[in-house]
């Protein structure tokens, strides 16, 4: 009795604390957008690529630790996701341009300066993770978005994007090896030039070219 006493005679509190929390909890699925989250995995080949079949002509970054994280770094770069936000045109996207229902409700009450283009791109590059499966040579790449579709769309472009970055910087690298090679081509050649000229010069002063025959002696 005493107990049910205390609750009467605070009634009036208790229904307000009760209407707040339903009324907090009710905003907060109002506003809160869903969110899914789209996975791409990559394997990074172990094995160093040669250039040539010369051992040493470029040695290859290795598959340690190192060298992995360094990839995972790339991939999470600024350069390499803000060329995905481009591409994608994912600044027009309401997703990160926008603060969303809480933003406009905001907005609708004290209207605020829109948002530059890089706290957009911020935003952006916060929904994207990349991380290296334990001690393997797989890289996850998560991109959370309330549109699984678009999830998976920019997870595949940030891989495609990767890969084909990774296929210019070797052809760079051939075309480099290829130059390089070809100079020191030309280079023994013309030494071989000049070798061959001061022999045929030895051998017709020194008498060892038969000049009935035009060849040596």
């Amino acid at each position: 009795v005493a107990v049910l006493g205390k609750l009467w005679a605070r009634r009036l509190l208790i229904l307000v604390t009760t209407l707040t929390v339903i009324f907090a909890a009710t905003l907060y699925v109002v506003t809160t957008r869903p969110s899914f989250t789209a996975t791409a995995a990559i394997l990074v080949d172990p094995r160093d690529i040669k250039t040539t079949n010369i051992d040493n002509v470029l040695p290859g970054i290795g598959a340690d630790s190192a060298a992995i994280a360094s990839q995972v770094s790339v991939i999470e770069s600024r350069d390499l996701l803000g060329k995905v936000f481009a591409d994608l045109h994912l600044e027009a996207d309401d997703e990160y341009a926008s603060g969303g229902f809480a933003g406009q409700l905001l907005g609708a009450i004290r209207p605020s300066a829109p948002p530059t283009a890089e706290a957009i791109l911020q935003k952006f590059l916060g929904t994207v993770s990349v991380e290296r499966e334990g001690l393997t040579y797989v890289i996850d790449i998560s991109v959370n978005s309330s549109d699984p579709v678009k999830a998976a769309r920019i997870a595949n472009a940030i891989v495609e994007h990767y890969l084909g970055s990774n296929a210019a910087q070797q052809t760079t690298t051939t075309t480099g090896v290829t130059t390089a090679l070809n100079g020191k081509n030309m280079a023994l050649q013309a030494d071989l030039a000049i070798a061959e000229r001061a022999f045929a010069d030895f051998r017709q002063q020194n008498g060892g070219l038969d000049e009935t025959s035009g060849g040596s002696l």
